[in-house]
């Protein structure tokens, strides 16, 4: 008799120990509710202007990071703080928590949208090439590059323009994949590449900070293939972080306010997302 006793008794046990581990996963913090607990939201960039870069004091901005610092009262967070990755390391730095939100313009694609949950887009950005004055060997286009057996093309490793070269038929062995734009000027200035590829606001950026030492390619093929949609990314279990992102979102792309904020990094009303471009949209490959 004791032992079925003991017995019923382990076995409640057992249950009311359940019962707590679940009522704890229940109420488990959410990375909204402990960024506004802490007061802090963190965000992984890549270093790449105009889209999220750190200033030479350490401070950290760019499109994405201060369209969430505009946004983050109405979040319910007092502090934006960046965490400095490659390019390449943003989703799996997501997925291994070392940061809240990819804070980047990072676009939105459907594989991409198979491991993290994207926001509607906060731009919509064309392509364009930086070149030697007066462009000498005559690139307005992907198509130009794959045309021309002795130019290479120099871009950021994990960028879409990988994708948009691959697409215009330039063979892997003349494009040059380098780490940041930084590493993408030094190459064009010691002839290892004779373009750097990139979004139309980070050209116009990278130009005007190098003082006329280099060219634009005007003009420049655009297509709605080789337009990309950038957003805030986070994790897909953090719904409660994509709803407020998304509510206070919706009021904001394309007003005064948010056109404004982004000037400074090359961005204007030509790169302010459709309405009907939505992230399901994009993420179903629309």
């Amino acid at each position: 008799m004791f032992s079925t006793f003991r017995t019923r008794r382990t076995a409640i046990t057992g249950m009311v120990a359940c019962l707590v581990a679940l009522a704890f996963q229940a109420h488990a913090e959410t990375t909204l509710e402990r960024a506004r607990s802490d007061g802090v939201l963190r965000v992984g960039f890549a270093n790449e202007a105009p889209w999220g870069f750190m200033k030479a004091d350490g401070t950290l901005t760019g499109e994405s990071p201060e369209i969430l610092k505009a946004l983050a009262p109405k979040l319910g967070v007092k502090e934006v703080q960046g965490v400095l990755v490659e390019f390449g390391s943003l989703i799996p730095g997501l997925q291994a928590n070392r940061f809240d939100v990819v804070a980047t313009a990072l676009y939105i694609r459907p594989d991409r949208c198979a491991q993290v949950a994207f926001t509607n887009p906060t731009v919509a950005v064309g392509m364009g090439f930086i070149v030697p004055k007066g462009n000498p060997k005559a690139l307005h286009s992907y198509g130009d590059v794959a045309k021309a057996a002795d130019v290479r093309l120099g871009l950021v490793a994990g960028t879409t323009d990988l994708k948009y070269a691959r697409e215009a038929g330039v063979p892997d062995d003349r494009i040059v994949q380098l780490g940041d734009t930084a590493s993408e000027l030094e190459a064009l200035r010691g002839g290892r590449i004779d373009a750097i590829s990139g979004t139309g606001p980070t050209v116009q950026l990278l130009l005007d900070r190098t003082g006329g030492e280099f060219d634009r390619a005007l003009p420049f093929a655009k297509t709605e293939s080789t337009t990309g949609y950038g957003a805030f990314a986070v994790r897909k279990d953090d719904t409660d972080l994509l709803a407020a992102l998304n509510g206070a979102l919706a009021g904001f792309i394309g007003s005064p306010e948010h056109l404004a904020l982004v000037k400074p990094f090359g961005v204007t009303g030509e790169e302010v997302p459709a309405t009907g471009k939505t992230a399901d949209h994009l993420c179903a490959g629309n």
